[in-house]
């Protein structure tokens, strides 16, 4: 499994019992739930390949959750090998990553700081976690090879594919071409940072995160890899995920507000509760854009977490707005942070440093 990101939270939502955020506890479930199927399934043995915490410095929750999850691998005597992410690894010298503290569990490996070789009874893993520099990540996948004296090779790997998915500014990249003459010679490869399912080779896969995260698109269901290295067969096992939903655009154009409610009413028909919710109006008039209340367009879709609404103007003479005066913003942002911000100290600071940002560009404008 890979890519549990436990400790991310999204919304502002909370659970009244715990008071932790909604969607952090989303995280929680997903991966507990993985957990007790792989328990279920009595493995010889468990890879993460990376990602097991969406920061550096996890929410408390977060760390009791994952030791007490490996803590039953270990009693139950399946070990477990799992590699740092690029959410992994701190950004400041002097501060040591968490992942080492669960090599003090035994049967638990955690590889951090570069490539090394676990063995596993007949199994040899090459792990490689991730490596901030580029080449040197790359380098590290090409010196890689598999124990001649071990049964099976797993390379375990935690990195984005160049001629893959578009990058995100915190991953490293090898070539795919590298993973796939890699795969001639080991017999798995077990790779992390993608969030969906996806075989780069047919012994070499990412097997996705275990939540729906901000931004993710994908379709299917979330899990982890069941893999039968005898067989050379690899199974997807799904968990259970709140629902994310894309509505369909609704054509507004001719409404006047009521006409909008209810359309988005009989759109959001059928919704499960709790759900995560995309929405888009179209064919707006700007007229129409400033009598709606978005708060009460919310409400209309029902019991959902989290609504997120996005309206577009109508083509034709309505479709570019009057130029707005810059000079409001910052009036506009104190309100803003007024409202999001509690502590008094803290909001000056914010402020100030708002407003550098807001003079400079103001002088960037005018030269």
């Amino acid at each position: 499994m890979s890519d549990t990101h436990l400790g991310y939270a999204e919304f502002d939502a909370k659970n009244a019992a715990s008071g932790l955020n909604v969607r952090e506890l989303d995280t929680y479930r997903a991966f507990e739930e993985a957990c007790s199927a792989i328990r279920a399934a009595k493995p010889d043995l468990v890879l993460h390949s990376g990602d097991l915490f969406d920061h550096p410095r996890p929410p408390n929750h977060a760390v009791v959750v994952a030791f007490q999850q490996f803590g039953n691998f270990a009693r139950d005597g399946i070990p477990v090998v799992l590699i740092a992410g690029n959410h992994s690894l701190p950004a400041t010298r002097g501060t040591v990553c968490l992942l080492k503290a669960f090599n003090a569990i035994p049967g638990i490996s955690a590889v951090v700081e570069g490539p090394r070789r676990v063995t596993v009874r007949s199994v040899c893993i090459t792990a490689i976690p991730h490596l901030p520099v580029e080449r040197d990540l790359t380098n590290a996948v090409q010196a890689a090879k598999p124990d001649p004296s071990a049964r099976y090779n797993i390379l375990l790997l935690h990195a984005g594919l160049r001629g893959g998915p578009p990058r995100a500014w915190t991953e490293a990249m090898v070539p795919r071409v590298l993973i796939k003459e890699k795969a001639q010679l080991f017999d798995y490869i077990a790779l992390g940072h993608y969030h969906r399912p996806m075989k780069v080779a047919p012994m070499a896969w990412y097997s996705g995160a275990t939540e729906r995260f901000q931004g993710d698109r994908s379709r299917g269901k979330k899990g982890f890899l069941m893999v039968d290295l005898v067989r050379r067969r690899i199974e997807h096992h799904p968990v259970h995920n709140r629902p994310r939903v894309e509505l369909a655009s609704i054509e507004c154009a001719g409404l006047d507000p009521v006409g909008v409610l209810k359309r988005v009413r009989e759109a959001s028909t059928g919704l499960e509760p709790g759900s995560v919710v995309g929405m888009t109006l179209s064919g707006l008039s700007r007229e129409l854009s400033e009598k709606l209340d978005l708060a009460e367009l919310r409400r209309a879709v029902g019991p959902a977490l989290h609504v997120d609404l996005h309206l577009r103007r109508r083509a034709g003479r309505h479709a570019h707005a009057e130029p707005w005066d810059a000079s409001s913003l910052p009036d506009r942002f104190k309100a803003y942070a007024m409202g999001r911000v509690e502590d008094p100290e803290l909001l000056e600071s914010v402020l100030k440093l708002a407003g550098t940002y807001f003079d400079r560009s103001k002088e960037e404008s005018e030269t």
